[in-house]
């Protein structure tokens, strides 16, 4: 079992399941027949979906980072104004969103937990990203600056991609984590580092957005500058 950076359509399809079946429970997204969570964003040049492995046909876990660009990052559907001030000070972001682990493996959730987030967070070193953003459940925003030193930079609000539940935005300033993370967590995600080689895996390829656009019934060629839930679209 191991965390690594999706390369073949069937990762891509497990992740998505996965990423489905959990949001269906939470009340995140509406059902669907191809029983799958896709956004365009997932497919951007600058994304890449992360997966923890049970053998070559089993995704136990699934997180996504996708970084800014000039199509910027998924909450910008929220934050738009916050996050144009980090880009005002020359901050390059990414965001770490689309994360789930399957149940019934409380057993291993904690290490599911832990490979993704530390392939995400030396991904995000490797590529020189100065802030990583979340937007989680208010409920969770305690655990992520207590143990991760995430910071808020705005207040809670509606997230229409998962269906209006509250959402704040955190971020992470890499720049300062190895000063406020506690010694312990440094070590665990920076240590050993990553080889280059893990990755330096390419996003997306446009096969492969368009098999899920059309799985989801979304209009690929349909552009703007923030993206519609696809499940709406489709449902």
């Amino acid at each position: 079992m191991h965390a690594r950076i999706a390369k073949t359509r069937t990762e891509y399809l497990l992740a998505l399941r996965v990423l489905y079946e959990t949001y269906r429970r939470q009340g995140y997204t509406p059902p669907h027949p191809a029983r799958v969570r896709f956004s365009p964003h997932l497919a951007f040049p600058t994304s890449r979906t992360l997966v923890y492995l049970q053998g070559p046909t089993r995704v136990l876990g699934t997180l996504s980072v996708v970084g800014d660009s000039g199509r910027g990052i998924p909450a910008d559907v929220l934050f738009r104004s916050e996050l144009n001030e980090l880009r005002s000070e020359g901050r390059r972001l990414a965001e770490a969103t689309g994360f789930a682990i399957v149940p019934g493996h409380q057993r291993i959730a904690l290490s599911v937990f832990f490979e993704l987030t530390r392939l995400l967070v030396q991904y995000c070193y490797w590529s020189r990203y100065d802030d990583i953003v979340i937007a989680v459940h208010p409920k969770q925003a305690r655990f992520y600056e207590e143990v991760f030193a995430f910071e808020p930079f705005t207040g809670c609000r509606p997230h229409p991609y998962v269906m209006g539940a509250p959402a704040v935005g955190l971020r992470l300033d890499l720049t300062r984590a190895h000063r406020v993370l506690k010694p312990e967590i440094c070590r665990r995600y920076l240590h050993p580092k990553i080889p280059a080689s893990r990755l330096q895996v390419p996003p997306m390829s446009r096969s492969d957005f368009l098999y899920f656009a059309y799985l989801v019934g979304l209009d690929p060629d349909a552009e703007g500058e923030i993206w519609e839930p696809p499940q709406r679209i489709a449902a």
